[in-house]
């Protein structure tokens, strides 16, 4: 297989300005490195792309055009999706800021490396057979922008009939994205427990916990239930293990806000805590000085992550909380 190399120019035109004597360039604030596509990855497509890109006086990009295609829809669109995420500070003339056109070349070659270890499909599904969650669909965009900036294949669901043998196959995690109640029949629990015994991965988040109470393989894989939860409000989380992917660009002290669960029972010795909640930071825990809040477990040949945190809507736009659930989906699949 292969892996990418990528290589970037850039020549600045400015607008309205008949000398360049007095002008400061924009200056990219951050190097951000496209997304090679995964599907072009797999195919070995490569190609260089020539965008030209609308820097307004404030270093937002407000328009770009492709100058030069690659031949490919697929690396072109991926340089688009790439150009909206660049920020800089403005050119300027004399000492005011100017809007400039920039032009910009991206070559997507590739090497040949072991890839093994990128190829990695999602499942995201959101059936809720009980309460329903406002934030499924900030959940959904952000899971999206997660799998296009760290280059995984993601599909999103919540059709129960989704799960079986053949469709499962294609996957190496599922994700439980706020679910709530009863949500797989006979035959979706017979394909989803053959998939955790094919060495699957599983990501629950948040009402994970609030799903399939009478099915006792998923209670053990989950490992506990919903029992009840105050108001959403602040809390600490303290990180108890940093060596973790999904634990390690945290604070060990976390103050975030959610909706914080307490469980029907503690975790079996075999479950692994990443992270707890110090319930003296808030009014309305019930699980006492060891309240976890994170875990992770081998299971059934399979592997297991879930985190209590998710229920505001403005938990998907926190890049640490997404940092969260990207170290899951890479322990889920085996990757770190």
């Amino acid at each position: 297989m292969k892996n990418l190399i990528m290589f970037f120019s850039a020549i600045i035109l400015f607008i309205g300005c008949s000398t360049t004597s007095r002008i400061i360039q924009p200056v990219l604030k951050e190097n951000i490195e496209p997304v090679y596509p995964y599907e072009a990855k797999v195919k070995g497509i490569e190609g260089k792309v020539e965008i030209i890109l609308s820097v307004n006086e404030v270093g937002d990009v407000d328009n770009t055009k492709i100058s030069k295609s690659s031949g490919y829809k697929i690396l072109d669109d991926a340089t688009i999706e790439y150009s909206k995420r660049l920020k800089f500070d403005p050119a300027s003339l004399e000492g005011k800021p100017v809007p400039a056109w920039v032009r910009w070349t991206i070559s997507y070659k590739l090497e040949k490396v072991d890839i093994k270890k990128e190829q990695i499909k999602v499942l995201a599904f959101s059936k809720a057979a009980g309460f329903k969650h406002e934030s499924v669909d900030a959940g959904k965009a952000s899971l999206k922008k997660l799998a296009y900036e760290n280059n995984f294949d993601i599909d999103f669901s919540d059709d129960s009939t989704v799960f079986n043998d053949v469709n499962l196959s294609k996957y190496n995690v599922v994700i439980f994205q706020l679910t709530t109640g009863d949500i797989l029949d006979e035959n979706g629990e017979k394909a989803f427990q053959k998939f955790i015994q094919n060495k699957g991965g599983f990501v629950g988040i948040h009402s994970a916990t609030d799903t399939e109470y009478d099915w006792k393989w998923y209670g053990e894989l989950i490992g506990t239930y919903f029992k009840s939860h105050p108001d959403v409000q602040k809390a600490v989380v303290k990180v108890v293990e940093k060596k973790h992917p999904s634990t390690k660009d945290l604070p060990y002290s976390w103050e975030r806000e959610d909706e914080w669960y307490n469980f029907t029972s503690q975790l079996s010795d075999n479950i692994k805590v990443l992270a707890v909640v110090d319930e003296s930071t808030y009014k309305g825990g019930e699980m006492g000085i060891y309240h976890p809040f994170c875990w992770y477990h081998d299971f059934s040949g399979g592997r297991c992550w879930y985190t209590a945190g998710g229920h505001p809507i403005e938990t998907y736009s926190d890049p640490l909380f997404m940092k969260h659930i990207l170290g899951g989906i890479k322990y889920a699949a085996g990757i770190e």
